[in-house]
């Protein structure tokens, strides 16, 4: 049986899409690192969620595909949301955007860790240089919920 070589994850929600990239150590200590397809036709995929009728969320390509008939149930640019006292409105549900965002992280993480086989030695998430402390820790909070820990967030421009 062959050892699974250990990978770092890299998340960039952005607003309009996600991206993800791995980084290995190579075997002369260097640093490898490749981005991650998270789409059928890209490595990036749209930053939409779709909110199902019985509340299950779908991400990504799925989503957009499901949004294309049902398309108030299609929420978009939820990143800048994050932080607003008034959740997002869909299908009759009140969603956070924090959550909205953690999910999509964690939906992420899960997609990769199917591919590689094994979960990331640790995972860093970008986010806009004007997000202050408030919004990052909710950001924390609910990836928490979702039970993902340990991230690390950088700034957009140092990604």
């Amino acid at each position: 049986m062959t050892e699974l070589s250990p990978y770092f994850l890299a998340v960039d929600v952005g607003t309009s899409r996600i991206a993800a990239a791995i980084a290995r150590v190579g075997a002369d200590g260097s640093i490898i690192t490749a981005p991650f397809a998270l789409g059928r036709k890209g490595d990036s995929v749209a930053t939409v969620v779709f909110v199902a009728e019985d509340g299950d969320l779908t991400f990504g390509d799925a989503a957009e595909r499901r949004g294309v008939t049902q398309p108030e149930r299609l929420i978009r640019e939820f990143k800048r949301s994050i932080g607003d006292e008034i959740p997002v409105s869909v299908g009759g549900r009140a969603l956070p955007a924090e959550n909205l965002y953690a999910q999509t992280v964690a939906d992420v993480i899960a997609l990769v860790t199917a591919r590689e086989g094994q979960s990331p030695t640790a995972v860093s998430l970008s986010h806009p240089t004007a997000w202050g402390g408030h919004r990052i820790e909710l950001i924390r909070t609910a990836l928490g919920r979702v039970g993902v820990r340990d991230v690390q967030f950088i700034t957009e421009p140092e990604a």
